[in-house]
Protein backbone atom coordinates (compact mmCIF):
# COMPACT_ATOMS: atom_id res chain seq x y z
CA UNK A 1 0.00 0.00 0.00
CA UNK A 2 1.42 3.41 -0.89
CA UNK A 3 2.16 5.98 1.80
CA UNK A 4 -0.78 8.30 2.25
CA UNK A 5 -0.25 12.07 2.10
CA UNK A 6 0.33 13.88 5.39
CA UNK A 7 0.70 17.53 6.36
CA UNK A 8 4.49 17.19 6.22
CA UNK A 9 4.94 15.08 3.08
CA UNK A 10 2.07 16.02 0.82
CA UNK A 11 3.06 17.74 -2.43
CA UNK A 12 0.60 19.79 -4.43
CA UNK A 13 1.42 21.63 -7.64
CA UNK A 14 -0.25 24.82 -8.84
CA UNK A 15 -0.07 26.31 -12.34
CA UNK A 16 -0.97 29.95 -12.85
CA UNK A 17 -1.37 31.89 -16.07
CA UNK A 18 0.29 35.28 -16.56
CA UNK A 19 -0.37 36.25 -20.17
CA UNK A 20 0.87 33.28 -22.17
CA UNK A 21 3.29 32.05 -19.47
CA UNK A 22 2.81 29.45 -16.75
CA UNK A 23 4.67 29.41 -13.43
CA UNK A 24 4.91 26.36 -11.21
CA UNK A 25 4.89 26.34 -7.39
CA UNK A 26 5.07 23.53 -4.88
CA UNK A 27 4.18 23.07 -1.22
CA UNK A 28 5.50 20.49 1.21
CA UNK A 29 3.38 21.54 4.18
CA UNK A 30 -0.20 21.20 2.90
CA UNK A 31 -0.27 24.72 1.46
CA UNK A 32 1.06 26.67 4.46
CA UNK A 33 4.01 27.86 2.37
CA UNK A 34 4.82 27.79 -1.36
CA UNK A 35 8.08 27.61 -3.28
CA UNK A 36 8.54 28.80 -6.85
CA UNK A 37 9.89 25.86 -8.86
CA UNK A 38 9.82 27.26 -12.37
CA UNK A 39 8.82 30.83 -13.27
CA UNK A 40 8.26 29.95 -16.94
CA UNK A 41 7.57 26.36 -17.95
CA UNK A 42 8.43 25.76 -21.57
CA UNK A 43 8.79 22.96 -24.11
CA UNK A 44 12.18 22.39 -25.79
CA UNK A 45 11.22 24.83 -28.58
CA UNK A 46 10.07 27.53 -26.17
CA UNK A 47 6.27 27.03 -26.07
CA UNK A 48 4.37 27.29 -22.77
CA UNK A 49 3.53 24.18 -20.76
CA UNK A 50 0.33 23.95 -18.69
CA UNK A 51 -2.47 21.57 -17.62
CA UNK A 52 -0.17 20.03 -14.98
CA UNK A 53 -0.94 16.58 -13.54
CA UNK A 54 1.28 15.08 -10.79
CA UNK A 55 2.71 11.60 -11.24
CA UNK A 56 3.32 8.90 -8.64
CA UNK A 57 6.43 10.62 -7.25
CA UNK A 58 7.07 14.35 -6.67
CA UNK A 59 9.68 14.54 -9.44
CA UNK A 60 7.35 13.22 -12.17
CA UNK A 61 4.85 15.64 -13.68
CA UNK A 62 2.78 15.55 -16.84
CA UNK A 63 1.51 18.52 -18.78
CA UNK A 64 0.79 19.73 -22.29
CA UNK A 65 2.07 22.31 -24.72
CA UNK A 66 -0.47 25.11 -24.70
CA UNK A 67 -2.02 26.02 -28.03
CA UNK A 68 -3.73 29.36 -28.62
CA UNK A 69 -7.31 29.02 -29.81
CA UNK A 70 -10.20 31.40 -30.28
CA UNK A 71 -13.98 31.30 -30.24
CA UNK A 72 -15.79 34.42 -31.41
CA UNK A 73 -13.89 37.24 -29.65
CA UNK A 74 -12.50 35.05 -26.84
CA UNK A 75 -8.88 33.88 -27.02
CA UNK A 76 -7.89 30.95 -24.83
CA UNK A 77 -5.33 28.16 -24.48
CA UNK A 78 -6.03 24.47 -25.01
CA UNK A 79 -3.78 21.47 -24.19
CA UNK A 80 -1.72 20.28 -27.15
CA UNK A 81 1.07 17.72 -27.35
CA UNK A 82 1.62 15.98 -23.99
CA UNK A 83 4.83 16.70 -22.09
CA UNK A 84 6.61 15.07 -19.16
CA UNK A 85 9.06 16.33 -16.54
CA UNK A 86 11.22 14.05 -14.41
CA UNK A 87 12.86 16.79 -12.34
CA UNK A 88 9.84 18.27 -10.61
CA UNK A 89 8.84 20.67 -13.39
CA UNK A 90 12.20 22.36 -13.97
CA UNK A 91 12.60 20.98 -17.51
CA UNK A 92 10.18 19.36 -19.94
CA UNK A 93 10.27 16.98 -22.89
CA UNK A 94 7.60 15.87 -25.32
CA UNK A 95 5.72 12.61 -24.89
CA UNK A 96 4.63 10.68 -27.95
CA UNK A 97 1.23 11.54 -29.46
CA UNK A 98 -1.69 9.17 -28.96
CA UNK A 99 -2.49 7.53 -32.29
CA UNK A 100 -1.40 10.70 -34.07
CA UNK A 101 -3.55 12.94 -31.85
CA UNK A 102 -2.07 16.04 -30.16
CA UNK A 103 -4.98 18.26 -29.10
CA UNK A 104 -7.38 17.89 -26.19
CA UNK A 105 -5.65 14.86 -24.72
CA UNK A 106 -6.11 13.91 -21.08
CA UNK A 107 -3.38 12.25 -19.04
CA UNK A 108 -4.09 10.04 -15.99
CA UNK A 109 -0.90 8.86 -14.22
CA UNK A 110 -0.70 5.72 -12.13
CA UNK A 111 -0.81 6.65 -8.42
CA UNK A 112 1.91 4.14 -7.51
CA UNK A 113 4.20 3.61 -10.53
CA UNK A 114 5.98 6.72 -11.91
CA UNK A 115 6.55 4.98 -15.24
CA UNK A 116 2.89 4.22 -15.95
CA UNK A 117 0.41 6.71 -17.37
CA UNK A 118 -2.91 6.46 -19.22
CA UNK A 119 -4.00 8.75 -22.01
CA UNK A 120 -7.17 9.37 -23.97
CA UNK A 121 -9.03 12.01 -25.90
CA UNK A 122 -12.66 12.60 -24.85
CA UNK A 123 -14.91 11.44 -27.64
CA UNK A 124 -12.32 9.08 -29.10
CA UNK A 125 -12.50 5.30 -29.45
CA UNK A 126 -9.65 4.11 -27.25
CA UNK A 127 -7.71 4.47 -23.99
CA UNK A 128 -3.94 4.05 -24.19
CA UNK A 129 -1.35 3.02 -21.61
CA UNK A 130 2.33 3.86 -21.40
CA UNK A 131 4.90 2.10 -19.22
CA UNK A 132 7.74 4.49 -20.13
CA UNK A 133 6.35 7.90 -19.10
CA UNK A 134 4.68 8.54 -22.44
CA UNK A 135 7.62 7.71 -24.72
CA UNK A 136 5.39 5.06 -26.34
CA UNK A 137 1.74 4.02 -26.05
CA UNK A 138 -0.15 0.75 -26.39
CA UNK A 139 -3.94 0.29 -26.66
CA UNK A 140 -5.49 -0.39 -23.25
CA UNK A 141 -9.22 -0.44 -24.09
CA UNK A 142 -11.00 -0.05 -27.43
CA UNK A 143 -14.59 1.08 -27.77
CA UNK A 144 -17.48 -0.61 -29.52
CA UNK A 145 -18.69 1.05 -32.77
CA UNK A 146 -21.17 3.47 -31.19
CA UNK A 147 -19.18 4.19 -28.04
CA UNK A 148 -16.73 6.98 -27.22
CA UNK A 149 -14.59 7.76 -24.17
CA UNK A 150 -15.97 10.21 -21.59
CA UNK A 151 -13.68 9.79 -18.57
CA UNK A 152 -11.44 7.34 -16.74
CA UNK A 153 -10.29 6.95 -13.14
CA UNK A 154 -7.52 4.82 -11.66
CA UNK A 155 -7.91 3.38 -8.15
CA UNK A 156 -5.56 5.33 -5.86
CA UNK A 157 -4.68 2.31 -3.70
CA UNK A 158 -5.05 -0.58 -6.15
CA UNK A 159 -3.97 0.71 -9.59
CA UNK A 160 -4.91 -2.57 -11.27
CA UNK A 161 -8.49 -1.30 -10.95
CA UNK A 162 -9.41 1.19 -13.68
CA UNK A 163 -12.85 2.66 -14.32
CA UNK A 164 -13.90 3.90 -17.77
CA UNK A 165 -17.02 5.94 -18.50
CA UNK A 166 -18.19 5.82 -22.11
CA UNK A 167 -21.01 7.53 -23.96
CA UNK A 168 -23.08 4.34 -23.70
CA UNK A 169 -22.00 2.47 -20.57
CA UNK A 170 -19.35 2.26 -17.85
CA UNK A 171 -16.83 -0.56 -17.49
CA UNK A 172 -14.23 -1.58 -14.91
CA UNK A 173 -11.18 -3.83 -14.81
CA UNK A 174 -9.64 -5.20 -11.61
CA UNK A 175 -6.75 -7.02 -13.27
CA UNK A 176 -4.95 -4.26 -15.11
CA UNK A 177 -7.00 -4.48 -18.29
CA UNK A 178 -6.83 -8.24 -18.87
CA UNK A 179 -10.61 -8.49 -18.46
CA UNK A 180 -13.45 -5.95 -18.33
CA UNK A 181 -17.01 -5.98 -17.04
CA UNK A 182 -19.87 -3.51 -17.03
CA UNK A 183 -20.35 -1.42 -13.91
CA UNK A 184 -23.64 -1.77 -12.07
CA UNK A 185 -26.30 0.82 -12.94
CA UNK A 186 -26.05 3.90 -10.74
CA UNK A 187 -29.09 5.19 -8.78
CA UNK A 188 -31.93 6.17 -11.08
CA UNK A 189 -31.16 9.53 -12.62
CA UNK A 190 -31.92 10.95 -16.08
CA UNK A 191 -28.42 12.45 -16.31
CA UNK A 192 -25.40 10.38 -17.23
CA UNK A 193 -22.33 10.74 -15.03
CA UNK A 194 -20.09 13.61 -16.03
CA UNK A 195 -16.88 12.18 -14.59
CA UNK A 196 -15.46 9.61 -12.16
CA UNK A 197 -13.30 10.21 -9.06
CA UNK A 198 -11.37 7.47 -7.26
CA UNK A 199 -11.21 7.68 -3.47
CA UNK A 200 -7.73 8.68 -2.18
CA UNK A 201 -7.88 6.44 0.91
CA UNK A 202 -9.87 3.28 0.20
CA UNK A 203 -9.37 0.68 -2.52
CA UNK A 204 -12.50 -0.09 -4.52
CA UNK A 205 -14.28 3.15 -3.62
CA UNK A 206 -15.23 5.40 -6.54
CA UNK A 207 -17.59 8.33 -7.09
CA UNK A 208 -19.73 9.19 -10.12
CA UNK A 209 -20.52 12.88 -10.54
CA UNK A 210 -23.56 13.93 -12.54
CA UNK A 211 -24.28 16.93 -14.69
CA UNK A 212 -27.10 17.98 -12.38
CA UNK A 213 -24.92 18.10 -9.26
CA UNK A 214 -25.68 14.65 -7.83
CA UNK A 215 -22.91 12.34 -6.60
CA UNK A 216 -23.09 8.55 -6.20
CA UNK A 217 -20.63 6.34 -4.36
CA UNK A 218 -19.55 2.72 -4.80
CA UNK A 219 -17.50 0.85 -2.20
CA UNK A 220 -17.14 -2.40 -4.14
CA UNK A 221 -15.50 -1.47 -7.45
CA UNK A 222 -18.78 -0.31 -8.99
CA UNK A 223 -20.69 -3.50 -8.24
CA UNK A 224 -23.30 -1.45 -6.33
CA UNK A 225 -23.97 2.28 -5.88
CA UNK A 226 -25.64 4.60 -3.40
CA UNK A 227 -26.49 8.29 -3.64
CA UNK A 228 -24.40 10.51 -1.33
CA UNK A 229 -25.26 13.98 -2.63
CA UNK A 230 -28.78 14.50 -3.98
CA UNK A 231 -29.61 16.26 -7.20
CA UNK A 232 -28.87 19.95 -6.75
CA UNK A 233 -29.63 21.25 -10.23
CA UNK A 234 -26.14 22.77 -10.28
CA UNK A 235 -23.48 21.69 -12.75
CA UNK A 236 -20.40 20.41 -10.93
CA UNK A 237 -17.03 21.15 -12.51
CA UNK A 238 -14.89 19.32 -9.98
CA UNK A 239 -15.02 17.09 -6.91
CA UNK A 240 -12.31 16.94 -4.24
CA UNK A 241 -12.17 14.34 -1.47
CA UNK A 242 -10.26 15.01 1.74
CA UNK A 243 -7.39 12.75 2.75
CA UNK A 244 -7.83 13.20 6.52
CA UNK A 245 -10.71 10.76 6.89
CA UNK A 246 -13.38 13.45 7.31
CA UNK A 247 -15.07 12.55 3.99
CA UNK A 248 -15.50 16.22 3.11
CA UNK A 249 -16.45 17.37 -0.38
CA UNK A 250 -15.74 20.55 -2.25
CA UNK A 251 -16.46 21.60 -5.79
CA UNK A 252 -16.54 24.47 -8.23
CA UNK A 253 -19.56 25.59 -10.20
CA UNK A 254 -19.55 27.00 -13.71
CA UNK A 255 -20.89 30.47 -14.42
CA UNK A 256 -23.56 28.92 -16.61
CA UNK A 257 -24.72 26.87 -13.63
CA UNK A 258 -24.91 29.97 -11.42
CA UNK A 259 -27.13 31.55 -14.01
CA UNK A 260 -29.39 28.54 -13.73
CA UNK A 261 -28.81 27.13 -17.18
Amino acid sequence: MPTLPTATSYLEWAAGFVGDSVALYKTSDAGATWELVNPLMQTPEGRSVGAIVPGATPDVLYGARLEINSLASVIFSVPGQPCVSTDGGKTWRFAAPLDGEFFGLRIVPSPTDPRVVYGYKPGSKAVYRSSDQGASWTPFLSMQPRESIVDIAVDRIDPSTVYVRTSVRSVVTSDGGATWKDMAPVPADPNVSNFLVADPLTAGRVYAVYRNGAVSESRDRAATWRAVIPTSGTLLDGLTLSTDGQRRYSWERTRAARRGR
